[in-house]
């Protein structure tokens, strides 16, 4: 019986130490496994992080595109209401050019006049230069008076040359 104890002892001896060594290998495989999720971990991690800055970038081109879609929306409304203006502009100088045309066919006379008019039409004001006051005005020397011409005034006034100042 003792040599079954022996041997009890020395085949769990065996035993053991062909476990120590199936649990160093299982402790060496669960250590890589465990730095490898660490890895992928990190790697998920900076990921992360990566799509966080490009939302981030994102969102702000957004809201500047939403700021410039604003502005262009309040152009186009303000491009339409001008087109509306115009609109109505151009119709009623057309209907009233209709009119006057119809009007002028009714008068032969007239037509002929407002005919020549266009022709030969009188410059506008503004087509003529204008005389601007000075800029220095209350400064600026006075004009140089403006001649009279001579006048006789019958026997008892004699002949007056004179200047007036404007």
């Amino acid at each position: 019986m003792r040599w079954r104890w022996i041997v009890l002892a020395l085949s769990a001896g065996v035993a053991m130490g062909g476990a120590a060594r199936a649990q160093d290998a299982a402790y060496e495989q669960l250590r890589k496994l465990h730095e490898d999720a660490l890895k992928q971990l990190e790697i998920a991690q900076k990921r992360r992080n990566e799509l966080d800055q490009e939302l981030t970038a994102l969102r702000e081109r957004l809201a500047a595109t939403e700021e410039s879609l604003r502005r262009a929306t309040g152009e186009l409304e303000t491009l339409r209401r001008q087109a509306s203006e115009w609109a109505e502009r151009t119709y009623f100088y057309r209907s009233f050019y209709a009119a006057w045309r119809r009007f002028v066919s009714q008068y032969p006379r007239l037509r002929t006049a407002w005919e020549a008019y266009l022709e030969n039409r009188i410059p506008d004001v503004e087509d003529r230069l204008v005389d601007l006051p000075s800029l220095g005005w209350p400064f600026d020397p006075p004009p140089p008076p403006i001649p009279i011409p001579a006048t006789t005034d019958g026997a008892t006034n004699p002949a007056t040359t004179g200047t007036a100042s404007p």
